[in-house]
């Protein structure tokens, strides 16, 4: 065998016999930059409990990848995924995904269910615009999730459900500007590291954040988001407006009366 059991296996290369082509191998862990079928299959084969994959564009991801079975750290960058929900629902010892530097527009109801051991999952510089409503429920394990760097604008209820560890969320670099009070369920602790404090304005009381409300602005006159902050400056301006037509109109009422008055004490 290539690493002895009970050897110190950190640093036991793999002979190229066990080590397909395009791949560096080291231990029970592979990187490649998969071009063909046959490197996945001769990978799946070797049992790899860590996998690096970069620009792997074969087709049917959803299908080839339920070979890993025993993977727990999946590292698949650059390979033009467009879906992520069930893509991993055949590796129950994942504890790892990093799903970065992809095409994955959203995360939809219950995407990781099958994945108990989850325990962080990147998925930074991706176009995800909306993480649906119990999109990590049941990952009990799960402590950090990053989804940095792309279109999140809001984040609704129960995003996060069941978690029995404290939870770190990464969200920097996003439009979001709003934040439901329950979104993270009942998760015993959240930590928010965001650019936005108006985010940390609405995070409930297990929610702790990176980001401190500058000076001299406060929490107590933050409003929730754009739309709301928008009509409130709408109402202000259409206010002011009438209050300014009503002095005009008083001035100019005010004036011709005293003109008036002017004109009966002439007489």
């Amino acid at each position: 065998m290539d690493c002895p059991q009970n050897d110190d296996e950190d640093f036991c290369e793999l002979s190229t016999r066990v080590c397909p082509d395009q791949c560096h191998c080291l231990a029970f862990a592979a990187k490649c930059t998969v071009t063909s079928k046959e490197v996945i299959f001769r990978l799946a084969q070797s049992e790899f409990l860590a996998m690096h994959l970069s620009h792997c564009k074969i087709a049917g991801p959803h299908i080839w990848l339920g070979q890993f079975k025993k993977v727990q750290h999946f590292i698949f960058i650059k390979g033009d995924i467009k879906v992520i929900c069930k893509l991993y629902n055949n590796l129950t010892q994942l504890k790892h995904i990093d799903n970065s530097h992809n095409d994955i527009p959203g995360l939809e109801h219950y995407c990781f269910t099958n994945i108990h051991q989850l325990e962080s999952i990147l998925l930074t510089d991706n176009i995800i615009n909306v993480i649906e409503t119990h999109a990590f429920w049941n990952v009990l394990c799960l402590k950090h999730i990053n989804v940095s760097n792309n279109l999140i604008d809001s984040l609704h209820d129960s995003v996060i459900i069941g978690s029995s560890f404290g939870v770190a969320l990464s969200i920097l670099n996003n439009t979001l500007n709003t934040l439901s009070k329950k979104a993270f369920g009942e998760v015993v602790t959240v930590e928010i590291q965001t650019d936005k404090y108006l985010l940390c304005c609405m995070a409930s009381e297990n929610t702790t954040c990176t980001t401190q409300v500058p000076f001299p602005l406060s929490c107590d006159v933050t409003l929730p988001n754009f739309k709301l902050r928008m009509t409130f400056i709408f109402m202000s301006i259409t206010l002011l407006g009438f209050s300014l037509s009503c002095c005009f109109l008083h001035i100019k009422i005010n004036s011709a009366t005293f003109t008036f008055c002017n004109f009966i004490e002439y007489c």
